[in-house]
């Protein structure tokens, strides 16, 4: 799953090479990219899919609506964090 939900784009939003580690029991995600990172805008793509064991997911941490009924079916979107990269 965490192949398919994570992955990682550069400044025109096109996909980086790159190799998806997990170790620590699965709670440390890792991408070495194929190639040195290259300067500038990158982002990290999630989709809010991807939720941890007791159901929080990125979209909604440990939030609970007691207002709202429970979703019956899974919604999926993307949330992106960007972040730089800067010059060697």
């Amino acid at each position: 799953l965490l192949n398919r939900v994570i992955t990682v784009v550069d400044g025109e939003g096109k996909p980086v090479e790159g190799r998806v580690e997990i170790d620590r029991g699965e709670t440390r995600w890792r991408f070495p990219p194929e190639k040195a990172w290259r300067a500038g805008t990158h982002a990290l793509r999630v989709d809010t899919i991807l939720a941890d064991r007791a159901g929080n997911s990125v979209e909604r941490p440990f939030e609970v609506d007691i207002v709202r009924p429970v979703e019956r079916s899974i919604l999926s979107r993307v949330m992106e964090l960007p972040f730089e990269v800067g010059p060697r």
